[in-house]
């Protein structure tokens, strides 16, 4: 499949957002409606995505089909520091095939851990190269049992082969291993039952991964 570029504008390129609106009950209002809108516009979408920084609004706006797939690619490509979080939620099989093929681990990693990659593709990059692609590959519910099984009991690296073993055995990650990607957590500096999303396993945050 091809992969279909476009300009966004109003995709700010800085690694910093300084220009986030106060979030109102009447702009949250707004966003709701929005993403509810079968005839939404690809640029309230965008708006909805970039400003809400709330991940089931923004998972919302990236699943609703009028987000052109060149407005995708735009915020993926563009959308510091959102990119990962773009390619993450994206349930667009050209574009989650075109970055499989990344030469940037990183970027891998994302899309073996999209709950949306396709089976052909989660088995695929069970077996890069780079073991942390892989673990985010055992995590990808595409992925079918009996080869999770293998990188639990097989990989090369223990790392791998332990974290998924554990996985298995913990309620919040083995809920991650069925597709979950909007898990209610606790984590240092943030309130109890917090809503995060989750993106990628065992790797650093990246500043530098290339998403071009």
């Amino acid at each position: 499949m091809s992969v279909h570029r476009g300009t966004l504008v109003g995709v700010r390129k800085s690694g910093k957002r300084t220009d986030l609106p106060e979030v109102t009950f009447e702009l949250m209002e707004r966003w709701l409606g929005v993403i509810n809108d079968p005839q939404a516009s690809a640029e309230n979408l965008v708006e909805v995505f970039l400003d809400s920084q709330d991940p089931v609004l923004q998972a919302n706006a990236a699943h609703h089909p009028n987000l052109t797939e060149a407005h995708v690619l735009a915020l993926i490509e563009s959308a510091q520091p959102w990119s990962a979080r773009a390619l993450s939620m994206t349930n667009r099989e050209s574009i989650l095939e075109h970055y499989a093929q990344s030469p940037d681990p990183y970027v891998r990693g994302i899309v073996a851990f999209n709950a949306s990659t396709s089976t052909a593709l989660a088995e695929s990059l069970a077996k890069d190269l780079h073991s942390s692609v892989r673990l985010n590959a055992a995590f990808c519910p595409q992925l079918p049992r009996a080869t999770r099984a293998f990188l639990a009991h097989h990989d090369p690296d223990p790392w791998v082969r332990r974290e998924i073993v554990a996985a298995m055995t913990n309620r919040e990650m083995r809920a991650i291993l069925e597709g979950c990607r909007l898990v209610d957590w606790h984590t240092e500096g943030s309130p109890a039952g917090t809503t995060q999303d989750v993106w990628l396993l065992g790797f650093p945050t990246s500043a530098d991964a290339d998403f071009g």
